[in-house]
């Protein structure tokens, strides 16, 4: 866990928050430099002699990220950032809103930087002795659904599997440990609307 190893960006963040946001910022991008390589080493042994991904979330650029995958260019990221500075939306809402990518498109793109898979919930069968392991208020909070069970693990969906937070309070109230797989938030809050009425 990146809690045990000393590298949580969070406890990071908080011991130069005095620093100054610009340095905050340099800090803060130096360190993801040298933790993401790391953290998918360790995910690729991880993998290879467990099949399977056992690494918490990663810190992601979104934008940075849309670039890289030739999704979205830099003049659409700076028109972005400056109507997220003037509306306080999301960025990715930002970008979907203003027609520069599809929310899918999104999903996508961060599904193939962490690894995991995305999942199409358009066809999805919810079992209601896993759906009731998260209620429909922290599913909706969450951004997050339970939608399988696979090797003892239980397969949950987010909307954003970058958020840590919300990676570690889904294990805490689920109580078990789990796999993270990409959805959209539009077809996860669909599915909450249909199987939790």
């Amino acid at each position: 866990a990146i809690a045990e190893t000393g590298f949580h960006p969070a406890a990071k963040r908080r011991r130069v928050a005095l620093a100054g946001q610009d340095d905050l910022l340099g800090y803060e991008n130096a360190l993801l430099s040298e933790i993401n390589p790391l953290l998918q080493f360790i995910n690729a042994l991880l993998k290879f002699f467990g099949g399977r991904d056992a690494l918490p979330p990663q810190k992601i650029r979104l934008g940075d990220l849309l670039i890289q995958q030739g999704l979205l260019t830099e003049e659409q990221l700076k028109s972005a950032l400056e109507q997220q500075k003037l509306t306080g939306r999301k960025l990715g809402r930002v970008f979907v809103d203003s027609g520069f990518v599809t929310e899918e498109g999104i999903s996508q793109a961060l599904a193939r930087q962490l690894r995991i898979p995305f999942v199409d919930l358009r066809d999805f069968k919810p079992q209601p002795e896993l759906l009731k392991l998260l209620n429909e208020a922290q599913a909706r909070r969450y951004r997050a659904l339970v939608i399988g069970e696979e090797g003892g693990m239980l397969r949950v969906g987010l909307a954003d599997p970058t958020d840590l937070q919300v990676y570690d309070d889904v294990s805490r109230i689920v109580r078990r440990e789990i796999d993270i797989v990409v959805v959209t938030e539009s077809q996860l809050l669909s599915v909450v609307d249909r199987v939790y009425r």
